[in-house]
């Protein structure tokens, strides 16, 4: 009797370790995928630049004025740097910045023609700057947090929700403004990062499968 009672108590104890471990499991599994984040960041945000339009607050009709203002920008984005456009030997980061810095007042101006269009007092602010942004989805990647070159477009007080692409390497507009990541441009960053680098932008699909599996499957 007292060798059963010692087996019992030693499976009671193993049932109520056991959800802890799955626990350290899975924070051992999220822990990896932010490492794997981190590690490319270094290298990726000194290596891109980003296009952000701040809206100016977060009501239907400033949100919806600046999804405008990001169209019209985009179009124009696109003659000013399309690759037809721009010789391949200067389609380089600062190649790209110098050409934005150039045309910073007719962004604004272009901006602020659609927002009077729409009925809106308040104006708008070009401006190239250096960021600290969190973590953000874009398309089927996850960029990670960093301070990352920035060409911003800032609506009134910028106080609402943002939307963002990348700008160099450039992609097609069109496929940006849909929240897709266009091949072109991941082409362009496979060159610019290391094999490493580049795959972390897309192994969270595969660990956040992976963690959800430990986490579920036992």
């Amino acid at each position: 009797m007292k060798d059963e009672g010692s087996r019992q108590e030693g499976r009671i104890s193993r049932r109520a370790i056991w959800p802890w471990i799955l626990v350290l499991e899975c924070f051992l599994a999220v822990s990896a995928l932010h490492g794997s984040k981190g590690n490319a960041c270094g290298s990726l945000e000194t290596s891109i630049l980003r296009f952000h339009v701040l809206a100016n607050s977060d009501s239907e009709k400033d949100q919806n004025v600046k999804k405008k203002v990001r169209n019209a920008l985009a179009e124009y984005l696109e003659t000013l740097l399309a690759p037809e456009t721009a010789s391949k030997e200067k389609s380089d980061l600062q190649h790209t910045e110098e050409v934005v810095e150039a045309h910073l007042s007719d962004l604004e101006e272009k901006a602020e023609q659609v927002l009077k269009e729409n009925g809106c007092i308040y104006g708008a602010e070009a401006r190239l700057l250096k960021r600290n942004f969190p973590e953000k989805q874009y398309g089927d990647s996850i960029f990670p947090a960093g301070i990352y070159h920035t060409l911003q477009i800032s609506l009134g007080e910028g106080s609402g929700h943002n939307w963002w692409c990348l700008l160099f390497p450039f992609g097609n507009m069109r496929d940006c403004v849909r929240g897709v990541f266009p091949e072109e441009q991941k082409e362009e960053l496979k060159e610019i990062l290391t094999e490493e680098e580049y795959e972390s932008l897309f192994r969270w699909e595969t660990a956040s499968f992976q963690v959800k599996w430990k986490c579920l499957s036992k």
